[in-house]
């Protein structure tokens, strides 16, 4: 191996995005579930503009939240994403996958996190892009398909929701596993 830390590398710069909107690519969306077993709807925009190109943000949409505030709110903040960037309905989780590699500007605003007390981006609107953008190296692939039982899960109430299911944790690695 060869590492040379003289050589200029790329910085690692967590501060966030100033104020403004963007152009960005949508580079992930999948649905999780919280340690409350609800679940919602994650999104990985990849900011293109030249300034910040490559710094990510993330988004959740809590479209399942048990008060009808937070579910309305998410619903309509996702329903922005996804007319920006031209996206038809979506069905069940699997179709999520329909708006990993579509173009949008986002407007981005600075946030304290209630959780961390740190400065984080938030997604504050999302419009149609005007110009062409790159496309996203890193588009999604299409997950398998589900099961039929499990097709109905995007609807409104909970027990329609599939179980959660445990990921398995991978145990610690040994320097001895290490390639170098």
């Amino acid at each position: 191996m060869y590492f040379d830390p003289n050589e200029q590398h790329q910085s690692t710069n967590f501060d966030p995005i100033p104020n403004g909107e963007y152009t960005a690519v949508v580079e992930e969306v999948s649905q999780k579930y919280s340690k409350a077993g609800n679940a919602y709807v994650s999104v990985v925009l990849n900011i293109t503009d030249p300034k910040f190109s490559g710094r990510k943000i993330f988004e959740n949409y809590n479209l399942f939240h048990e008060k009808e505030t937070a579910s309305r709110i998410a619903r309509a903040q996702f329903a922005e994403l996804c007319k920006s960037v031209n996206a038809p309905k979506i069905e069940n989780e699997t179709e999520l996958v329909r708006l990993a590699g579509k173009p949008l500007r986002v407007k981005l605003k600075t946030i304290k996190n209630n959780f961390s007390g740190e400065m984080e981006n938030k997604v504050k609107g999302c419009m149609p892009i005007s110009q062409p953008v790159q496309q996203n190296p890193y588009q999604q692939q299409p997950q398998q398909q589900m099961q039929p039982q499990q097709q109905d899960q995007w609807k409104r109430h909970p027990e329609n929701y599939p179980p959660r299911q445990e990921q398995p944790v991978a145990p610690p690695a040994s320097v001895d596993d290490l390639p170098f």
